[in-house]
């Protein structure tokens, strides 16, 4: 399936990049992403490119008004003498199908690391500022402060917010080191300074709270162009924009059209007017006019609706289905995303079962570790597996048999495969991601068993196979509880991490429960073993075919990736909430806090010995684990090495060939 392709004004981290993401995030993955360099741009390779989806574009600001590109472009596009037309209305080849509102929080940015506050900038002589020329107007008591502080600043021009903090880093890189009279600064979002790695010298320096932009969705489409009835019994109401010219030379003619909108019971919410451009205008100064309204269906006759404004208007253009349809995608994403109280849209949270069987998914790493527990205590007792891999004739049960020592061995040594696997398979999921490692390793853990069930009564080639499961368990008991306490929904994330060592116990018992089953039914065959050998293909197969459907982990994604539209996608998908909900937001400042500390922390390299010597006492914290991981295998009292080998204590204990091993000739 081709991805759904969406455009918007680039490059990535702009306002319109957030507008994008909000709007397709239930999309997840299918969506791809893609930054023009203008507005205009937005339009023509919506209108031209049929692999491009969607666009979305700026409408209006609610400091500085509309954004004229757009409203031109729009108007253009009803002017434009090959559109389709029934009558005076036009029938444009894009429709709008859907708005979002973004919060526009602006920060002050710069790329040196000698500026921690404004005052730093009280030294320079010569201050340039980019930005977008919108943005001057939202920060103007700001940069009166500046000028109060620094004295004079020249404000540069930059066709996006994300654009202006490229190019200022730019110009700052560039210049001569000797020149300390000179500092390039950009005016942008939190998220373009994420995303080009430049400080935040100081934060939400907009002079109106609660600034938000509203943005238009748009796709290309063929209209039905042949009016129909519509009705519903709820009265439902839809959002439509439409935009029109009339006859100004004559008097009250826009109040005739707007009084059509009355007599339906049509509510205006907006209307805004631009002038005819030079080209297409037959004579100065004459308008086009912009209007979004609601309307309801149960009191709206289209035809006459149609009819009428036919009759008053020279020529007309409805940029979504209005009142054609009942239900409207332009204005159900308005009814979702309501602004009322909130600089974000407003979304129910959504249920978590569904991160939560993810989690459960995810944790059946654990179950594959307890299943190998539970199994090959049994396995290697069975009388079938000693008559196909047994090295020597035991005398006293006068059955063929392992030594103690190889008994020992091939239990033991998966541990030794799994040990490697933690120290340095586990190293894949900082290269590769959480999620490709846990499934390289589980694949490993398959191979391992394909070696194991096609062997031909060679004891070394199991044991070889066992290594290599080991290899891929022991990667995975690092990864998977990594990766759930990295992707777990964060309300419940403690005992979503539990779950790895609670399948871990539950596969124990599962592996002992199937080798009763398969000593009872299939005592003399090679069916006895090769069940449950065979069973960890399942288990493995279960956990590969989960993992297509688990978003890798965002907090790999934002700091290792730096990718933060998937970090967004990914916490929003295992929290069950908007892409653009707060928590997210403080997620992905967590996140930058945390990218900048390891950074630091690379730059600042530490000696080989620091976690020896360092502080406070980290020595002794060192110690202190060691000891009680060792503590815990020296004293034989460790739950994995009594479920390993308890089939072989079980069966010397209660041997009835020897009676007196533990009776009475020793007490």
């Amino acid at each position: 399936m081709s991805p759904t392709r969406v455009i918007f004004l680039g490059p990535k981290g702009t306002y319109s990049h957030q507008a994008a993401l909000q709007q397709f995030s239930d999309e997840g993955s299918t969506v791809e992403y893609i930054p023009t360099q203008s507005i205009p741009q937005c339009f023509n390779d919506l209108e031209n490119n049929k692999d491009i989806s969607y666009s979305v574009v700026p409408l209006e600001n609610s400091t500085n008004g509309q954004v004229v590109y757009s409203f031109d472009l729009l108007r253009d596009k009803m002017l434009q003498k090959d559109t389709s037309r029934i009558g005076k209305r036009v029938v444009p080849d894009l429709e709008v199908v859907g708005e979002q509102y973004v919060s526009i929080s602006h920060c002050l940015l710069s790329s040196s690391t000698s500026i921690s506050s404004i005052n730093d900038l009280s030294t320079y002589k010569n201050i340039k500022i980019y930005s977008h020329p919108q943005v001057w107007g939202q920060v103007s008591n700001y940069l009166n402060k500046l000028k109060s502080i620094c004295g004079t600043i020249q404000l540069l021009d930059a066709d996006s917010t994300s654009n202006a903090v490229i190019l200022a880093k730019a110009e700052q890189d560039n210049l001569d080191p000797t020149n300390k009279d000179t500092i390039y600064l950009s005016i942008a979002g939190e998220t373009a300074a994420f995303l080009n790695h430049v400080n935040i010298i100081e934060r939400s320096i907009n002079d109106i709270v609660g600034n938000t932009t509203r943005f238009l969705v748009l796709k290309r489409t063929n209209h039905k162009i042949e009016p129909k009835e519509t009705g519903n019994s709820n009265g439902s109401v839809n959002v439509s924009l439409l935009t029109f010219t009339i006859e100004q030379d004559e008097p009250g003619s826009l109040v005739d059209v707007l009084n059509i909108l009355k007599e339906h019971s049509v509510n205006m919410s907006s209307i805004h007017s631009r002038p005819y451009n030079s080209t297409t205008s037959p004579r100065k100064w004459q308008y086009v006019f912009f209007i979004e309204y609601t309307f309801n269906h149960d009191k709206t006759d289209i035809d006459l609706f149609y009819k009428q404004f036919d009759e008053k208007c020279l020529q007309w253009c409805l940029w979504d289905d209005g009142p054609e349809s009942i239900t409207s995608p332009y204005s159900s994403k308005r009814d979702l995303h309501s602004t009322q109280s909130n600089s974000h849209p407003v979304v129910l949270q959504k249920p978590l079962i569904i991160p939560i069987l993810l989690c459960l998914i995810i944790s059946f790493g654990g179950f594959i570790f307890g299943w190998d527990v539970g199994t090959i205590g049994g396995i290697i007792n069975m009388k079938s597996f000693k008559n196909h891999f047994g090295t020597i004739y035991n005398t006293e049960s006068m059955e063929i048999d392992f030594p103690d020592i190889l008994t020992g061995l091939i239990i033991s040594i998966f541990n030794i495969g799994g040990a490697l696997g933690g120290i340095f398979l586990a190293k894949l999921g900082d290269y590769i991601g959480r999620k490709l490692g846990i499934t390289l390793a589980t694949t490993i853990y398959m191979l391992g068993i394909f070696i194991q069930i096609i062997n031909d009564q060679v004891w070394y080639q199991f044991m070889i196979g066992r290594v290599i499961c080991g290899l891929g368990v022991g990667c995975n008991a690092v990864l998977v509880p990594m990766f759930i306490s990295e992707s777990a929904p964060i309300n419940i994330r403690g005992a979503m991490v539990v779950l790895f060592q609670v399948l871990v116990t539950f596969g124990i018992l599962v592996g002992n429960i199937t080798n009763f089953f398969c000593v009872t039914y299939f005592n003399d065959s090679n069916y006895s073993w090769g069940i449950p050998t065979t069973l960890g293909l399942l288990w493995a197969a279960i956990l590969l075919v989960g993992l297509i459907f688990v978003p890798e982990s965002a907090e790999y994604l934002a700091i290792q990736k730096m990718n933060e539209d998937s970090a967004r996608l990914s916490f929003a998908k295992m929290n069950g909430i908007s892409v653009y909900h707060h928590k997210t937001d403080d997620f992905l400042n967590n996140m930058q806090d945390k990218l900048f500390l390891s950074t630091q922390e690379r730059i600042n390299r530490k000696k080989w010995h620091e976690f020896i010597s360092g502080s406070p006492k980290l020595g002794l914290r060192v110690l202190i684990g060691v000891l009680l991981m060792a503590f815990q295998q020296l004293s034989g009292k460790n739950n994995d090495q009594i479920d390993f080998m308890f089939s072989s204590i079980k069966n010397e204990l209660v041997d009835p060939l020897k009676p007196d091993r533990y009776g009475n000739e020793y007490y």
